[in-house]
């Protein structure tokens, strides 16, 4: 739940703001009412940009959250993307190629990025311990850092193309501060993946495919990132204030259905795994290994640690495998590497993710259904 209580101060994208702003002048003065609102939207959207991020907001304030905001948005959004094709251009007809080409793309942008932000205020957040659902909760520990970055999902440019590897990266994380990588942005704005968002679909990070797999077996919970403007999609967040994030910890894990682990060598990360590996039985366990994927030398350090610690040696051929991969404990206690397996690749366009999750957390899933299993809970 929590990799590291410091909170780095947001800044300023001032490129982007300078972009956005030089789009939304033109727009202003397009000589076409449509796109002249659409300019003044664009203004009131980088002021409130600004705003929320010179705002300091302090740990355990919840973020903003308003589904019915977030639905406006959407559809705003939606409406700009259909009115590129159907409204007067009015003087925005005059520029030509190849630079109509570039700003009318940037138009684009700007429907893509209050659907996105609709998505993110239509999260759930929860207050500790009151959560409407009452079953024990799966708990959901990892490093902040690994929020909206860690993925499952197949990398390369079918992946882009097909809708699921997002091409939007603008508020890829938590901080404001994150850059639009420059392989991202020139991917065609997939129509599959904004149906996904409007309807709070996606499944790109690991956030999302665990919250779709566990939740049917109760709450998925999570601690947010202090300072956070808007909540991470997947998980239910709660917000609490640095004194007491060990104890909401250490009282969720008493009374867990499932716990799922994403390791990394953080301070916080490691006692949140010794914790869950003191205090938790070991067949509600999962770890998400997602964090060491092809980084031999940082796995190599927390595995060492975890061995010297807490006498638990993961297996040594994690970071080499071709996929990213889960591990959990059998019944005997020995480890299961369990690879990430993907759905075949003409299937990607029309499914909310590449990953087969029937096939690649069934084994695991299967045995939280068992009576043994269901008694030690």
């Amino acid at each position: 739940m929590s990799a590291d209580r410091i909170e780095k101060p947001n800044r300023v994208d001032v490129p982007l703001v300078v972009l956005f702003l030089g789009v939304a002048f033109i727009l202003l003065f397009a000589k076409s009412r449509f796109f002249s609102i659409v300019g003044l939207g664009t203004v009131l959207g980088v002021i409130a940009y600004v705003i929320s991020v010179l705002i300091r907001r302090k740990a355990g304030q919840v973020p903003l959250r308003s589904a019915t905001l977030g639905w406006i948005l959407k559809c705003a959004g939606i409406v700009i993307l259909v009115g590129i094709f159907v409204a007067d251009h009015g003087s925005l007809e005059q520029i030509k190629p190849p630079l109509s080409f570039l700003f009318f793309y940037l138009l684009f942008w700007l429907g893509l990025v209050p659907v996105y932000l609709g998505y993110k205020l239509c999260q759930r957040t929860i207050t500790p311990f009151e959560h409407t659902d009452k079953r024990p909760p799966v708990v959901y520990l990892r490093s902040f850092t690994d929020d909206e970055h860690s993925s499952f999902q197949p990398q390369g440019w079918y992946s882009g193309l097909s809708g699921i590897k997002p091409p939007l990266a603008l508020f890829e994380g938590t901080g404001w501060d994150r850059r639009i990588p420059k392989s991202w942005f020139f991917l065609p704005i997939n129509p599959i993946r904004i149906i996904k968002l409007l309807m709070n679909a996606d499944r790109y990070y690991a956030d999302d495919l665990f919250a779709s797999v566990f939740r049917q077996f109760g709450p998925f919970v999570a601690i947010g990132r202090p300072g956070e403007v808007l909540p991470t999609p997947g998980s239910d967040k709660m917000y609490v204030v640095d004194s007491q994030w060990q104890d909401v910890v250490k009282k969720y894990l008493a009374d867990c259905r499932v716990v799922v682990l994403q390791p990394s060598d953080s301070a916080g990360v490691r006692w949140e795994v010794e914790q869950v590996l003191h205090g938790v039985p070991r067949e509600k366990i999962i770890l998400s290994m997602s964090s060491f994927h092809r980084q031999p030398q940082r796995y190599e350090e927390f595995r060492n640690w975890v061995g010297q610690q807490l006498n638990v040696w993961l297996p040594a051929e994690i970071p080499s495998l071709p996929q990213p991969c889960l591990v959990y404990f059998e019944s005997d206690g020995t480890l299961k590497v369990q690879p990430v397996l993907y759905r075949p690749w003409f299937v990607w366009p029309f499914v909310v993710s590449a990953v087969d999750a029937e096939r690649t957390f069934g084994a695991f899933v299967r045995r939280l259904e068992s009576p043994s299993l269901a008694r030690s809970i």
